[in-house]
């Protein structure tokens, strides 16, 4: 949820809508999205606690390569409401979606958005 926090958020649609913006910088984004999966990996591997060649790995590879999967989405879905439109009211947005796809993953994606805020 780290990335969901308001202070985050701006930096992360200035360098998305950047990114989206110019060609040229579509190996950036590549590279700022690897590094943010190679983060939630170490961490998760972390927390459960599993090792290299483990039986957990897959487990770990499958849930960090999801979380910036839900991450990419709710940028994607943003930008194409928004455009380069850093308003606060877009920010706040873009928040929500992120917070959104997290909740999508979390359920299993057995739930819509609307469904996870009501609760």
């Amino acid at each position: 949820m780290a990335l969901a926090d308001p202070k985050a958020i701006a930096p992360l649609a200035e360098l998305f809508t950047l990114t989206q913006q110019s060609p040229l910088m579509s190996h950036t984004e590549l590279e700022a999205w690897d590094h943010c999966r190679a983060q939630v990996f170490a961490i998760t591997r972390e927390r459960v606690g599993g090792r290299r060649g483990g039986q957990d790995d897959l487990y770990i590879h499958a849930l960090a390569g999801s979380v910036i999967s839900c991450g990419k989405a709710a940028l994607e879905v943003w930008f194409s409401r928004r455009g380069p439109d850093l308003s606060p009211a877009s920010l706040a947005e873009l928040r929500q979606l992120l917070i959104d796809a997290m909740a999508l993953l979390g359920a299993g994606f057995n739930a819509s958005p609307s469904d996870s805020r009501s609760s």
